[in-house]
């Protein structure tokens, strides 16, 4: 039970990561709207090596922001962990996956960092 503790715990640092990273860009963004309505962000997903390309308008990326414990990923089932989340909403664009249990309760606390 260690070792998947460890496992999620670096998946969730992972997935913060890339929250933080999409963060900036979407402020960035919010400056440079001649870019068109779909904003470029990095997908969340648990793979610490995924640098696949996910586009949300702003309204949707403050749609996922809204819950700490949710991140949006590539709208494929390899980009999600079935141990410790669920897709909640599927899109052609992208999916949203909520952290469960203990590993929603850490990604609720590094999102508040």
């Amino acid at each position: 039970m260690i070792a998947g503790r460890a496992r999620a715990e670096r998946a969730i640092r992972n997935e913060d990561v890339f929250r933080r990273i999409n963060e900036r860009v979407h402020t960035l963004a919010e400056f440079d709207r001649e870019s068109g309505p779909l904003e470029r962000y990095v997908c969340e997903c648990f793979q610490s090596t995924c640098a696949a390309v996910v586009e949300l308008s702003s309204r949707e990326y403050d749609a996922v922001r809204t819950v700490g414990s949710r991140f949006f990923i590539l709208p494929d089932a390899v980009h999600v962990d079935p141990e410790w989340e669920t897709v909640v909403a599927r899109f052609d664009r992208y999916w949203v996956v909520e952290k469960e249990g203990e590993a929603g309760e850490r990604a609720e606390e590094l999102a508040e960092e």
